[in-house]
């Protein structure tokens, strides 16, 4: 058995994820289900699916799915001050 046939998990990811719409958008379910006990999860699972997919849109995510995903994401935003011109 040669080793070098095998994919590591985020090429396989990336590589299902960009074939399969539906499996893309159950994962993110998955993940969206799961932010509160894993914020880091749902992080890391938007950015599998983004960088396979080139985006969201396409997967037929409601508006209510949407939206929770946009507030999960929004508790992991980092607001920082910007040094105010001269």
């Amino acid at each position: 058995m040669n080793l070098l046939n095998f994919m590591k998990a985020e090429d396989w990811l990336k590589k299902n994820f960009s074939e399969n719409v539906e499996e893309a958008a159950a994962y993110l379910r998955l993940s969206l289900e799961e932010a509160q006990e894993d914020p880091e999860g749902l992080l890391m699972a938007v950015k599998q699916v983004v960088e396979a997919r080139g985006g969201i849109e396409d997967l037929g995510l409601s508006l209510e799915e949407k939206a929770a995903l946009a507030t999960a994401l929004s508790h992991s935003l980092v607001v920082v001050s910007l040094p105010q011109a001269a």
